[in-house]
């Protein structure tokens, strides 16, 4: 739990909000491909590490999805099967560092 709340804390000192849904795509029961597909209707490009990782998401029906709006109003969303792995995607992605004693 101390893992999670302080890289939040670190989000939330960084962007404007933090978002973070642990299979969203079952309060709509549907697949989680079909959960992904919607949200690329809606314009919400959600990026994983690799193909691979998409798949593992679907193939598991599990799915961490962590979306941040920056200052500037720009979004940012990644998924993967766990939560560390969204937030090392973001690092990644957004160029956002953790502090050195917190690591994703």
């Amino acid at each position: 739990m101390l893992f999670e709340s302080r890289t939040l804390q670190w989000f939330a000192n960084r962007v404007e909000t933090v978002e973070m849904r642990c299979n969203a795509h079952r309060e709509m029961q549907t697949t989680v491909a079909r959960h992904l597909l919607d949200r690329e209707r809606r314009g919400e490009l959600v990026q994983f590490e690799d193909d691979e990782a998409r798949a593992i998401c679907i193939s598991s029906d599990m799915l961490w999805e962590l979306s941040v709006r920056h200052a500037d109003g720009s979004q940012s969303h990644v998924a993967s099967f766990s939560f560390e792995k969204c937030v090392a995607l973001l690092q990644r992605a957004d160029g956002m560092r953790l502090p050195g004693n917190v690591a994703a």
